[in-house]
């Protein structure tokens, strides 16, 4: 239908408007100018590192800003997409929920688009900028449609009552702790440093996605494109701010999934508090610094397209099922192995449509399967492509270690290190218990904080279901697709968690926060079952009280899970003060870790100091302990565990002690750590001629100690000698370390009788070569 002419006083309004919108774009872009000048120039992360004062509090207000630039640069790419797919508007699905759609949908176009970058060698900051900086343009439109929508949203909601202003006090608060303590606050936890940060940074300064001295972890965080992009734009410390911007629209998604099962109450908004008051202090998990949390992320956010793609129709649907995939390509890209569950969710949701006659939505479901498993496949076959692996340590390279490339794999130098990995896997898996199931469910499902919510709702729901029965409509199909869709998701979860998790419950329990979302959601499902109200107490719990009163009892949970740790208020009162500049981002670093980690130290171990002072930035360091952590800008530690890329490496692990230093001066590494604070990590390098009490002290001179922590370099005239009393305590800390890490000195023996045996075959080697332990190392008796 024709808009009519253009009349004199239309024309008028729009030439008023223009400089106003001019205006406005240029203040937006000047804002994203800003933050880029802010962070390259002034650099608080490199030069203002021990400082305190205003200039941290207006650095955290700058990484706010650009957790603020972050949301809309992902949700613009979004927003293109469906665009080009068809055309959703606000007004169909509602503000809040258009912008959650449009984020992850985008946040599937930048992981593929940085994962292109990172294997084309362009892992640089001006490329990320040239990349930012006209989405950013592209969401000044999408930001002055949102603004107006959102804030008369929450003008209803504010007029809605005072519950329902005392949640959304509530959801800002717990939002706010969440920014302070897990956003903001350089936070320390379990196993950052050595195998993430190290990895992290190594692809940056190589510049690209190939093989570095880091490799070990690659395979694991190859797809943390996201974080890249923020380390590249900011500093190192994006990583976190990354994460809680995933989390907050994930604490959205979770609102708008939660209203979608029960439009007028106060559940969602009781649902997205207690999504975020459970991620504020998670010792031991759902760490912002690590990947685990993109998938809490991106799972909640692929179950509730699905849902809303199901309860679609027309048009519309095919929206919802392209956002959908665009999602699983985003969590895929991060974790391969989220692409193994969520293949598995689909393929069975596809079977239980088939079996209920409602053959489209079973295609489609089967269409996201086979996206799943496409895609887990890909990813696997970059690995074989570039590493000759298909997987790092866990047990996919066990299963597929007969069909690695082990050609590929010694000429990176990195096959020692490979079959010490398949030695310890096996060490490993003989050592496991499996712990009971029952509580190994309620750990990984988080049941006990969410036990009131999800038994109160079972027994709202079992009521309800026998009511059904009772009046004799128990006949059709009368499960939702949200409850189907939810049920699935969480029953191959459990399945997954008993045939594989009890394994390596720890590792099982950090990767699956995921399903934290999912059962405060399903928990609130069975709330939302409708049993005839018999009795005065249910007819309460089913009222406006009822979420007040189930996120109360959950509260009194996570308070009862914390209230005798004493990390929880020094935790607290650190994140205040670093976030308005009382202490420093080195402080910050050296407060001690939350978790109960046994190291007196957090990020920082206090002897890299020194060592730092000496060799300066990106000078790598090889260090022969554990726990030597180095979170001062761009230091170099590396952990000698994990961190060995070296061509020809046999010659360092067997060889004299002269091809030894030869070999590993070629690879750029001259600087190696000893202290005595923390355990040697005793394996094969140490166990190597050059390393020997005998040869250490003729081969090596020392730099720098504080007679704690040694730097050694090889001898020379900047040095000075290595003397019997420091022979002395090395020989006692290495046989100290060979007694208590005596599973690594039986894979020692077995490397060495591994390769001892390679060296009698022609080249090219195959899998066959190496023996597998369990079918009896060759000079091993078995433990």
């Amino acid at each position: 239908m024709s808009a009519g002419p253009v009349t004199k006083s239309d024309a008028a309004w729009r030439l008023a408007v223009r400089p106003a919108l001019i205006t406005q774009f240029v203040l937006y872009l000047g804002g994203y100018a800003a933050l880029l000048g802010w962070f390259k120039s002034v650099d608080v992360y490199h030069l203002h590192f021990a400082d305190t004062g205003a200039l941290i509090l207006v650095h955290n207000l700058f990484r706010i800003l650009f957790v603020f630039y972050l949301f809309w640069m992902v949700q613009a790419a979004g927003a293109v997409l469906l665009r080009l797919i068809g055309r959703l508007r606000p007004q169909q699905v509602g503000m809040a929920g258009y912008l959650a759609v449009t984020f992850f949908a985008g946040a599937g176009v930048w992981q593929v688009v940085l994962f292109a970058v990172g294997y084309a060698g362009l892992l640089n900051a001006p490329i990320m900028i040239v990349l930012a900086t006209p989405m950013v343009a592209a969401s000044f439109g999408e930001v002055r449609a949102a603004i107006p929508a959102l804030h008369m949203s929450l003008a209803r909601l504010w007029q809605s009552g005072a519950l329902a202003k005392s949640l959304v006090v509530l959801l800002f608060l717990s939002w706010a702790a969440l920014l302070i303590v897990k956003g903001l606050y350089p936070g320390n936890g379990i196993y950052y440093y050595e195998p993430y940060l190290q990895t992290y940074k190594a692809f940056l300064v190589e510049g690209s996605l190939w093989p570095h001295a880091a490799w070990w972890f690659s395979f694991y965080c190859q797809g943390a494109g996201l974080f890249f992009l923020g380390m590249l734009l900011t500093d190192a410390m994006a990583v976190q701010l990354v994460t809680f911007c995933l989390v907050s629209v994930a604490g959205l998604t979770t609102l708008l999934f939660i209203r979608h099962l029960t439009p007028r109450s106060h559940w969602p908004l009781a649902g997205a508090v207690l999504l975020f008051a459970t991620f504020v202090y998670t010792p031991g998990w759902a760490e912002f610094r690590k990947l685990h949390e993109f998938n809490t992320a991106f799972v909640v956010a692929i179950l509730w397209m699905t849902t809303m793609a199901l309860a679609a129709a027309g048009p519309a649907r095919k929206i919802w099922w392209c956002a959908a995939a665009s999602t699983l390509i985003a969590a895929i890209i991060a974790s391969n192995y989220i692409g193994v569950f969520l293949g598995v969710v689909f393929a069975v949701l596809a079977l239980a449509y088939f079996a209920l006659g409602e053959r489209a939505r079973a295609f489609a479901c089967f269409g996201l399967a086979a996206l799943g498993g496409f895609l887990v496949a890909d990813t696997l076959a970059i690995n074989y492509l570039v590493y000759g692996l298909f997987n790092g340590w866990d047990p996919t390279l066990t299963l597929l270690w007969q069909f690695a490339d082990v050609e590929k794999v010694y000429r990176m130098g990195a096959l020692p290190t490979v079959v010490d990995i398949l030695n310890s896997v096996s060490h490993s898996n003989a050592a496991r218990v499996h712990i009971a199931w029952a509580e190994f469910l309620i750990r990984a499902l988080r049941l006990e904080i969410f036990w009131p919510l999800v038994l109160g709702g079972g027994l709202v729901a079992a009521i309800a279901l026998r009511d059904r029965f009772s009046d004799g409509k128990a006949s059709g199909r009368h499960v939702p697709d949200a409850a189907l869709v939810l049920s699935v998701a969480l029953a191959v979860y459990v399945l997954l968690a008993l045939v594989v998790g009890r394994s390596d419950a720890s590792t099982f329990y950090r990767f699956s926060s995921f399903t934290v979302p999912i059962v405060i959601v399903a928990g609130i499902a069975l709330w939302t079952a409708t049993p005839r109200p018999r009795a005065t107490l249910l007819r309460w719990f089913a009222g406006p009280a009822g979420p007040i009163a189930v996120l109360l009892l959950c509260g009194a949970m996570l308070v009862g899970k914390t209230r005798f740790d004493p990390g929880v208020p020094r935790l607290a009162v650190h994140a205040l003060e670093y976030t308005i500049g009382a202490i420093s981002i080195d402080d910050a670093y050296t407060q001690p870790s939350e978790g109960g980690f046994t190291v007196p130290w957090a990020d920082i171990y206090p002897g890299v100091r020194g060592v730092y002072a000496v060799v300066g930035p990106h000078t790598p360091v090889l260090s022969l302990n554990f726990h030597t952590f180095c979170e001062l800008p761009d230091c170099r530690i590396m952990w000698s565990a994990t961190s060995i890329l070296v061509p020809g490496i046999e010659q360092v692990l067997w060889g004299t002690p002269e091809k030894a230093r030869a070999t590993l001066q070629k690879a750029g590494l001259d600087f190696f750590l000893v202290s005595r604070a923390t355990p040697l990590a005793y394996g094969p390098l140490l166990a190597s001629p050059l390393f020997s009490p005998d040869n250490i002290g003729k081969i090596f001179g020392v730099r720098w100690t504080d007679g704690a922590t040694t730097l050694l370099t090889w001898a020379g005239p900047a040095t000075f000698a290595i003397d019997e009393k420091w022979l002395a305590g090395y020989r006692s800390q290495l046989a100290e370390s060979r007694s208590r890490l005596a599973t690594a000195r039986g894979r020692t023996d077995e490397l060495t009788a591994v390769f001892d045996r390679l060296r009698t075959l022609p080249h090219p080697w195959h899998p066959s070569d190496v023996p597998r332990r369990q079918a009896g190392w060759p000079n091993v008796p078995e433990q």
